[in-house]
C-alpha cells in the first residue's frame, strides 16, 4: 500500500493532474471566459462604431458631393481626412484593446502562478505530514509487535550516537 502511495506521489501524471485541476478551478472562480467574452464583445462594437462612423463620413461626402458639384477639390480633402482619421481610430481601438488584453493576460499568469506554488506548497506539506505519521505509526506497529526488534533499534541507535561524538 505504501509502495502505490509513493509511486503515485512520485510521478509526474499525477502532479500534473492536479496543476490542471487547480488551473481549472482557478479560471472557473475568476470567471476568466465571461471576461476575455466581455472584452472580445467590446472590441467588436469599438470596430463596428469605427465602422459606423466611417460609413456615415462617405455619406456626409457624397450627400456634400452631390449638393455642391462645383467644390470637388473640398470634398476630396474631407474623403482623404475622413479615411485618415478612421484608420487612426481603428489603431488606437486596436492598440487600447491590445494592451488591455495584455494587461489582463499578464494579470491572469501571474494569478495563476501564485496559486500554482500555494497550492504546490500545500500539497507538499500535506504529504510530507502523512509520509512522517505512515512512517510512525509503521516503526510503532512493527517495535510493538517484535520486542527483539525494539532492542536492535536502541542499540543500534547507541551505536551511532557513539560513532558521532567520535
Amino acid at each position: 500500500m505504501s509502495e502505490i502511495f509513493d509511486f503515485i506521489l512520485k510521478t509526474n501524471t499525477f502532479n500534473f493532474a492536479i496543476l490542471f485541476l487547480c488551473i481549472a478551478l482557478i479560471a472557473h472562480y475568476l470567471k476568466l471566459g465571461d471576461k476575455f467574452e466581455g472584452l472580445k464583445n467590446a472590441i467588436i462594437k469599438k470596430i463596428e462604431d469605427a465602422k459606423l462612423e466611417r460609413e456615415n463620413a462617405i455619406n456626409n461626402l457624397n450627400s456634400a458631393k452631390n449638393a455642391v458639384a462645383n467644390l470637388a477639390q473640398e470634398i476630396e480633402e474631407k474623403l482623404s481626412g475622413a479615411k485618415v482619421s478612421a484608420g487612426n481610430v481603428a489603431a488606437k481601438i486596436q492598440e487600447e484593446t491590445g494592451n488591455d488584453i495584455e494587461g489582463i493576460l499578464k494579470n491572469s499568469e501571474n494569478i495563476i502562478s501564485s496559486e500554482e506554488k500555494s497550492m504546490s506548497s500545500e500539497m507538499l506539506k500535506k504529504a510530507s505530514e502523512k509520509a512522517i505519521e505512515l512512517s510512525r505509526e509503521y516503526l510503532k506497529s512493527e517495535l510493538a509487535k517484535c520486542r527483539d526488534l525494539h532492542e536492535k533499534f536502541i542499540r543500534e541507535s547507541i551505536d551511532k550516537l557513539d560513532r558521532i561524538n567520535l
